[in-house]
């Protein structure tokens, strides 16, 4: 549970994906979802698929959430290594 002794990672930068290659194709909204490690310094690692469309759109997904760079999360004031679920839900028309 965050808060207390503990705070959440929060998004440095985000991963680059192009949200076109979903236009048309899956319906008005669209969720991937994937399952990571946060290490210490704030990277991602471990980097699993748990909701996917299909293979090119999956690839090019995880490829932007190993893009992305957090400031880590936090115990007593000292980074920790945490489990993260990172969902991206896009309104594609």
């Amino acid at each position: 549970m965050v808060g207390g002794r503990i705070t959440e990672p929060r998004v440095v930068k985000r991963g680059e994906f192009d949200d076109r290659l979903l236009v048309g194709r899956f319906g008005p909204a669209v969720s991937l979802v994937a399952a990571m490690t946060i290490g210490t310094d704030g990277s991602v690692r471990d980097v699993v698929l748990l909701h996917g469309l299909e293979p090119a759109i999956d690839a090019a997904f995880l490829d932007a959430v190993r893009g992305y760079l957090f400031e880590p999360a936090t115990l007593d004031g000292q980074p920790v290594a945490v489990k993260y679920i990172l969902v991206l839900r896009t309104e594609v028309y």
